[in-house]
């Protein structure tokens, strides 16, 4: 009889260790393939975000440096405007 349930354990341990090699295969590295994903996508986007960060930090500068630009620019064409005009 102890023949008998040696080969019963044997046979649920082997089923055990089958089933746990599938659930590897099919549950846990898929799972840790997209966990490696996951994490990699997070890093872009938190770089995204600083970068974004950076460049609202950066607007006011931005924007009025165009806005002398823009200023400056027209100062010259009215500049040449008045220089330009017909002789009399």
């Amino acid at each position: 009889m102890q023949i008998n349930n040696r080969q019963q354990m044997l046979v649920i341990v082997a089923a055990a260790g089958v089933a746990l090699l599938v659930a590897d295969r099919l549950v846990i590295t898929p799972l840790k393939d997209a966990w490696k994903e996951r994490a990699a996508r997070i890093v872009e986007l938190r770089k995204v975000v600083i970068q974004g960060a950076q460049l609202r930090d950066r607007e006011r500068t931005i924007r009025d440096g165009e806005q002398h630009e823009h200023e400056h620019a027209a100062g010259k064409h009215f500049r040449r405007r008045k220089r330009s005009a017909p002789r009399v």
